[in-house]
């Protein structure tokens, strides 16, 4: 039988793995940045509305706003692209981890022939001691035309 801790280990860092790097937690990540995307941009627009109305005085903090815009925007691409490298990242991984398993599967055949193959390997020297022990009584049993062994010959 194979050891099963080995295996409960690994199950348990493949959860692990999969927990830190889903997919629906990464999709979860990219509407959250599509969002602020989305509202920024909404922001932005009637600001720019806003702003061709309003006197000059007010307008430099509405300059302000922009930058503070635009680094908004950098920092949501830069997400974009993180997000980007953590999919392939998981993909990798879950195909990493589906060798593993194949790997795994394959110890374990190897394990169960091994097994099957000592089994029956214990049966055929049961069988042979079997028949040794029956011929060694009969040979005490009887005269016998071939030499004895050494042990038959001590006895004497």
């Amino acid at each position: 039988m194979p050891p099963s801790a080995p295996t409960d280990e690994f199950d348990e860092i493949l959860q692990d793995v999969e927990a830190m790097v889903s997919s629906e937690g990464l999709e979860k990540n990219s509407e959250r940045s599509a969002a602020l995307f989305s509202s920024i941009q909404n922001d932005a627009n009637n600001v720019i509305h806003r702003m061709q109305n309003l006197p000059n005085r007010i307008r430099e903090p509405i300059r302000t706003f922009h930058q503070k815009i635009a680094e908004r925007r950098r920092q949501i691409d830069n997400g974009e692209k993180e997000n980007a490298a953590l999919v392939e990242s998981n993909e990798k991984l879950r195909e990493s981890v589906r060798r593993c398993q194949q790997k795994i599967q394959n110890f374990r055949e190897a394990i169960f022939l091994m097994e099957n193959a000592t089994a029956e390997q214990e049966k055929a020297v049961d069988a042979i001691h079997a028949r040794s022990s029956t011929l060694e009584r009969i040979a005490k049993t009887t005269r016998c035309a071939y030499p004895k062994r050494d042990a038959d010959s001590s006895e004497n």
